[in-house]
Formats: C-alpha cells, structure tokens, sequence
C-alpha cells in the first residue's frame, strides 16, 4: 500500500537545521582531575548580559562532569561559536567571578608552559593563580546608595522622619554615590535613618 504524500512540509528548513547545529560553546579545562578541554553549552541568561558577555575567557566557571554530573569549578579558556549538532554537551552551571583573573596574555603564557613542560593546563592555571585570588580573599562588596530621580522630585511630598529627610537631601545633592558611612557623615546621623 503506497503512503499518502504530505501536503506540508514536516521537516524544517535546512537554513533552520544548520543555525540549530550551531551554538555558542564554552572551552573548560579543570585543575583537577582528566587533562584535556571540555565543552559546555552556554544557557542564553549566561551569554549576553547588557550587551557583554557574563561567561568569558579567563573566568572560572562551575560545571557539571562525568556521570554523575559532579559540580566542579574550572577555568573557561575559550567562547565560540561551534557546530555541536551530534554532540550532546552539558550546560555551564554558573559563572563564579565578576570579571577575567586571567588576562588573554596569562592563558597564552600558561598554555606555553603546559605544553612545553607536560603537564595539563588547568595544573598550570591552578598553579599561577595564587590562592588568595582563588578564594576570593581581599575582595569585599560594597553598597553604593543613589537617590532616583523620580524620588528626588518628589523629596517634599515623601512622609519620612526629619533625619530620613535630610538623609535623602544629603544623597540627592551628592555628585556621587556615597557609602552608608559616608552618608552618615554628611546627613550628621548615624546609619539607622
């Protein structure tokens, strides 16, 4: 019995095939365990973040390896674009610094070390970094206050305690933003209003 052809198309355009086998991919080497370069897909959230990429070279980043999809941090060493449409590749779990610990020359440098002495690169990475970095020592956050312009508009209308006012005032005049301390200092109170 002959089947019956198909009015429409059910299969997608090969434009369309060839855009899905294309993905943004990033390059992961770890400083433990296998030696070698890993590829993960980049979740959409991860690859454009106000126009800059959130994942780039030169930041550590926390992925899923092996069977068992063991969360483990390693060193992004390359984003691009690669055809992965018969590969099935894990996905980038997060990205753990803010901006690059290594600069492009320092991955170029720490690649001519692994393969001049033998030895895989995310051991050579590992061993660049100093520990301090690693673990995030000597960095703190720090909270920035700024009054909105349409709060500032409305400054008089606003049913606040006399020191909040005048906090409020301090911090809409102020050229930059202050601290919570700083803007103690100007508003002569302390950091509760």
């Amino acid at each position: 019995m002959a089947s019956q052809q198909s009015l429409f198309d059910t299969e997608p355009a090969p434009w369309e095939l060839d855009a899905a086998a294309e993905q943004l991919v990033a390059t992961v080497v770890l400083p433990a365990g296998p030696a070698g370069e890993f590829d993960y897909l980049v979740p959409d959230g991860m690859a454009a973040a106000d126009g800059q990429r959130r994942i780039e070279p030169g930041r550590r980043v926390r992925v899923p390896f092996g069977r068992g999809d063991r969360r483990v941090v390693g060193y992004c060493v390359a984003v691009e674009t690669k055809p992965v449409a018969h590969r099935r590749l894990k996905v980038v779990a997060n990205v753990l610094d803010r901006s690059p610990i290594l600069s492009p020359a320092m991955l170029r440098l720490t690649r001519w070390m692994a393969d001049y002495y033998l030895c895989p690169w995310g051991t050579v990475l590992e061993a660049v970094l100093p520990a301090g970095v690693r673990a995030g020592a000597g960095s703190r956050e720090v909270t920035l206050l700024t009054v909105p312009s349409d709060v500032a508009a409305r400054l008089g209308e606003l049913a606040l305690p006399e020191k909040q006012v005048a906090a409020l005032a301090a911090l809409s005049k102020s050229a930059r933003p202050l601290t919570a301390k700083e803007l103690a200092a100007i508003a002569h109170c302390t950091i509760g209003p």
